[in-house]
């Protein structure tokens, strides 16, 4: 299927949490996460991408919204 979207793969930081106990140190070792999303970019507006993992005839579904602020990086693949 030719699509008029790109297939994008894009690695970008997230929050996390843990409910756990912490000390002033065991706090420390805490970090936030990186992920890495492949889908096709269908949108680029605003302040954010939306990134689809399923093309249909006449759409998409399963879109992740990744803000644009917490992306490093993003690139077109080829297949």
């Amino acid at each position: 299927m030719e699509s008029k979207y790109p297939l994008v793969l894009v690695t970008w930081e997230d929050h996390t949490g843990d409910a756990g106990w912490f000390t002033d140190e065991s706090v420390g070792d805490l970090e936030h996460a990186t992920a890495t999303t492949i889908g096709w970019l269908v949108s680029k507006r605003g302040k954010s991408y939306k990134v689809a993992d399923t093309l249909i005839d006449n759409g998409f579904g399963g879109v992740s919204v990744i803000l644009k602020k917490t992306v490093t990086s993003i690139r077109e693949i080829t297949i």
